[in-house]
Parts: C-alpha cells; structure tokens; sequence
C-alpha cells in the first residue's frame, strides 16, 4: 500500500506516477481520517478497511477527478464523518529561515485548534506585532511539515511573510 507522502514525493520528485486515470488505495492519514489526492491524473484514496477497493471503483474513484467527486467524498464520510476542503499541497525545498516568530498567544485562534485537530506537532507562527496573521506548522500525513495560512495582507506581503523550512525527507 503507498503513502500520501511517496504519492508527494513522486510527483515534485519522480519517478512520475502513472497519468493515465488510475487509483490507488493508500495508507490513512491517522487513525479515522483519511485523504484522497490527486496528481497529474493519477489518484491515491485512503479508506476505512470495511470499503473496499471494489466499492471505491464503483462509485467513481479515478484519477480524472473521481476521486474528489462529492458524492464518493460524501459516502467515505459516512453519516457520522466530515469532509473538509479541496485544497492543494505545494511542495519546494525551503530556506530554513523566516521572519516569522513564535505566537503562543494565538494557540486559540480558530485556524490553530482546526490544525491541532489533523496535524501533530503544531507550531503557531505570526508577525511580531500583528495579530492578523496566523501560520500554523505541525506534522501531516506526508510526515512532512506542513503549514495552513489565514491572513488579510495582499499577494505581495503573503509571498514576503510565509515560512521556510527544510522538508524532512528520508
């Protein structure tokens, strides 16, 4: 079974996964949250083991954006589960450095309790003297470190302001 973070790899790395529509099952991000990713038509579907890779297939799950399909996402949610947001993973090997501190007064802030919730880890980020910005940095299923962003500052200071960090690999 892959991982999201060989899926990861291989597509900023290579060798390239296969383009050509397909899925694959993929281990869960933790215990009882899963993930679906999708990359260069190719897909990766985690799922509790009582679905099986038969019943993803026939409800849709392929590289061509069935695997995101909401009604397959709403079904893997079950009555009791939640979906959250299509999102996107960007990865690039970082600098190390950032202008960014330390904000533990934000540890309540409703973006840092969402990413305790799906990320070990977190590490709570901001301006020194802003509270407007809010970078959370914590362990994902990618074993990488991965941070999430809520701010009200233009393109321009966003690119100027986000963190660096060498990715852990291996």
């Amino acid at each position: 079974m892959t991982t999201a973070r060989e899926v990861i790899l291989r597509a900023w790395q290579g060798p390239a996964l296969p383009s050509d529509g397909s899925w694959v099952r993929m281990a869960p991000w933790r215990a009882n949250l899963y993930a679906v990713l999708a990359v260069n038509a190719h897909a990766a579907v985690s799922a509790p083991d009582f679905v099986t890779d038969v019943d993803l297939t026939e409800w849709g799950a392929d590289g061509f954006g069935g695997a995101h399909d909401p009604r397959l996402m709403t079904r893997l949610a079950g009555r009791n589960g939640w979906v959250d947001v299509l999102d996107v993973v960007l990865v690039a090997t970082g600098s190390g450095t950032s202008p960014l501190v330390a904000r533990p007064d934000l540890a309540e802030h409703p973006r840092v309790r969402f990413a305790r919730e799906v990320r070990d880890s977190v590490r709570v980020l901001g301006w020194p003297d802003r509270d407007d910005v809010v970078v959370t940095v914590g362990d994902s299923w990618m074993a990488f470190p991965s941070s999430a962003t809520k701010s009200r500052l233009r393109r321009a200071e966003m690119d100027w302001a986000r963190a660096r960090w060498q990715p852990r690999v291996g």
